[in-house]
């Protein structure tokens, strides 16, 4: 099958400058004069998580949203941009519960909303600890966001049980996806992690959420039927885990300054990859001993890290990653093509099957 890699590269790319306009008109508007009216810690709190929304990214779930509402032939129209841009507000509530849940400092190139908050907190000289200010702080202002999030999808104009029926998938779709953040937090407590416990967590936490879910918004506020909903499963299973698949060999292989994270933040939080479960499944004794001893260092050092990525390597678990995301991302365009044969030359088919390409094949 022909790549449409480049095609959905470039559509992306003209997705994402609308929506980061489109964002930053409504966040302007109605998040952060909202923040001012209470007190400077809402402020700080607030503009925090907005600072998080307003930092780009791929828009990726937003584009699904409005692809999946072409593919079921919904007429463009500034309604499905509303609920494009709240995807993107959950989205971003996700990833600050997400950044101190991984320790992480920064995120898209800059500090995470916690850090934001935590030097308000040193700064001003505040009482307690610092760290803890700022990730309840973060953690609570960014669930404000996700309310305004629903609000904005409760108000489109579009027919309401439509609008009704996407909303709860949303929700169902999210309480799938914190149940898989339960299981990944919980793989890091245990050494023996098998591939399916991975592919598990990928396909709660990735495909369901970044993949299964903006694309059911969109195809039912389109009017969607409940068997063309369950058919789109076959596409964003297999390629949501791949798309998990090259993100973990970016974060393990990435170049900082493409990614927006440090490289050593995998290994530093002791998340178990199918990278790392594969090198200690096929490992020496020497190499799995080298990897439990750095897997999970707070103290990490490159030496390190150049370690286990040599091991990875060497184990033959980079190749077969991506071999798998491979496998996965053909099985999710055979799907894609044979259970929507009928829109084959639709913008948002076409969109929908190059995107599970252009994600495996991308560098950041």
């Amino acid at each position: 099958m022909e790549s449409l890699a480049q095609y959905a590269k470039s559509e992306l790319r003209n997705i994402q400058e609308d929506l980061d306009i489109k964002l930053k008109e409504y966040l302007d508007t109605n998040l952060v004069p909202f923040a001012t009216n209470f007190h400077k810690s809402t402020d700080i709190s607030l503009n925090a998580y907005n600072d998080i929304v307003q930092r780009g990214g791929k828009r990726l779930r937003g584009a699904f949203v409005i692809k999946g509402y072409e593919l079921i032939g919904g007429e463009k129209s500034e309604e499905i941009y509303k609920a494009a841009m709240a995807i993107e507000m959950i989205h971003a509530y996700l990833l600050v519960l997400d950044d101190f849940n991984d320790k992480s400092d920064s995120r898209r190139g800059g500090p995470t909303a916690h850090k934001i908050i935590e030097k308000f907190h040193i700064d001003n000289h505040l009482k307690g600890d610092p760290f803890h200010f700022g990730i309840s702080s973060a953690s609570i202002a960014s669930l404000v966001g996700q309310h305004m999030a629903n609000n904005l999808l409760l108000s489109i104009n579009l027919p309401m049980e439509r609008v009704v029926k996407a909303v709860r998938q949303v929700n169902n779709a999210i309480n799938i996806t914190a149940l898989g953040q339960i299981r990944d937090i919980y793989n890091q407590t245990i050494n023996d992690v098998t591939e399916e416990d991975v592919m598990k967590v990928h396909e709660y936490k990735t495909a369901v959420y970044t993949y299964l879910n903006p694309l059911q918004l969109g195809v039912t506020l389109a009017g969607a039927t409940d068997e063309e909903i369950e058919k789109l499963k076959g596409y964003a299973i297999p390629a949501g885990i791949a798309f998990q698949l090259q993100d973990d060999i970016l974060g393990m292989y990435g170049d900082p300054k493409d990614t927006g994270k440090s490289n050593l933040d995998d290994l530093k939080e002791g998340k178990m990859t199918l990278l790392i479960s594969q090198a200690l499944k096929n490992g020496s004794e020497n190499q799995r001993e080298e990897i439990l001893s750095i897997l999970g260092n707070r103290d990490l050092t490159p030496e390190q890290h150049a370690k286990v990525q040599q091991i990875i390597i060497d184990t033959g678990s980079l190749q077969y990653s991506k071999d798998l995301a491979h496998k996965l991302v053909n099985q999710a365009k055979e799907a894609m093509m044979n259970n929507f044969a009928d829109r084959k030359d639709n913008e948002g088919m076409k969109f929908i099957v190059g995107i599970a390409d252009y994600m495996i094949e991308r560098d950041l």
